[in-house]
């Protein structure tokens, strides 16, 4: 009786729907067999799979199936019937519905021998000489050598590097603009005292006459010396020095981020700026303190003593000098050789950090 029970639980489950008597041993197998298709119901690998009859009846008789509801906690998925002590790995698995697992592909191989890296698409930097990542010799980080090489392109930023250096020391050294006072009040004080107000200053005048009066003005002057002076030729100083010199990689890496700091710390261009303004303020200004109708007592006399072709008692303009054409050349050498960005300053970095490759511009994305 036992083994017929037995023989009849392992043979088909659906034989204890059609009448036949069955005992513990077969009832204990029916169980088995119901949380089994428990756990395929759950789903083999993440998959849902379709529920069978006994299923159903065994789940309608203990309980109501929930609504599904997206707070409710998924239960585990089961990888295989032995986990969960069931079906005994000698156990048979004949009376599981067919189809309800499905073959895993076989895992791919990544480490594939022949799998090749795809090169970076960067853009083309062959415009303004700049080399490629890939053309860059490795060197030893001990080694001494000098960013310059023997191409054109060295060339071609060394001497715009030399250019600048050149123009910036022309720039404050030269002078920049010129004081000239006009009118019979100025004339009738040089022929009589020999006092002329006429007077040329240079960016370094200016620099040292910003702290005659000392006090905070000595901070004012610190300051115009090093947005004047000291960085612009410095900048340039340091770039040669990475072309030229052979150095070691890190005291190049070094040097190379004390250049980009000293390019910060460039105001050239407000001298630009500075002494245009100069002229439009100081002009107009000083030629309405004495004139024949503010002080016609003093400026009457004297443009009837010493007349001149302005028809002005008093008048102090500010005039461009050479320094000022040399100081538009030197900013223009420094968009193309010196600032944080410019092509030089690329090739430079090119040459330090080979590893870094830009983004792609629009034209290569294209």
């Amino acid at each position: 009786m036992i083994s017929r029970g037995a023989t009849s639980a392992d043979a088909s489950p659906s034989s204890a729907r059609d009448g036949e008597p069955i005992d513990g041993a077969s009832e204990h197998a029916r169980h088995a067999f119901l949380l089994a298709h428990s756990a395929f119901d759950v789903g083999l690998d993440g998959n849902s799979c379709a529920c069978s009859d006994l299923d159903d009846a065994n789940r309608s008789s203990t309980r109501a199936s929930p609504s599904w509801s997206p707070f409710r906690r998924r239960p585990r998925h089961l990888i295989s019937e032995t986990q969960i002590d069931v079906i005994k790995p000698t156990t048979s698995r004949s009376a599981a519905p067919s189809g309800r697992e499905r073959p895993r592909p076989p895992p791919a191989d990544i480490f594939d021998a022949t799998w090749q890296p795809r090169r970076p698409q960067h853009h083309d930097c062959s415009v303004w000489g700049l080399p490629r990542p890939d053309e860059l010799p490795r060197r030893d980080e001990h080694e001494r050598t000098r960013l310059g090489g023997a191409n054109w392109a060295a060339a071609l930023h060394t001497l715009g590097v030399l250019l600048q250096m050149g123009f910036t020391i022309l720039a404050f050294s030269a002078p920049v603009f010129e004081r000239a006072v006009i009118g019979a009040l100025p004339d009738a004080l040089r022929a009589n005292l020999g006092i002329d107000f006429n007077a040329e200053y240079n960016m370094l005048r200016l620099a040292m006459m910003a702290a005659q009066a000392g006090g905070l003005d000595y901070f004012m002057s610190a300051t115009f010396w090093v947005f004047i002076v000291v960085c612009p030729t410095l900048r340039p100083l340091t770039q040669l020095l990475l072309l030229l010199v052979p150095l070691r990689r890190s005291t190049q890496r070094q040097l190379h981020r004390i250049s980009r700091h000293m390019a910060s710390y460039y105001a050239f261009e407000v001298m630009l700026v500075a002494v245009p303004l100069t002229q439009v303020a100081f002009g107009p200004m000083s030629s309405t303190m004495l004139n024949r109708d503010s002080a016609p007592e003093v400026c009457i006399p004297l443009l009837a003593r010493y007349p001149n072709g302005s028809d002005m008692c008093f008048k102090m303009d500010i005039v461009a000098a050479p320094g000022y054409f040399f100081t538009i050349v030197a900013v223009a050498i420094f968009l193309l050789s010196g600032f944080d960005g410019s092509p030089t300053h690329k090739y430079l970095h090119r040459k330090l950090y080979p590893d870094d490759r830009p983004p792609p511009t629009c034209a290569s994305c294209s």
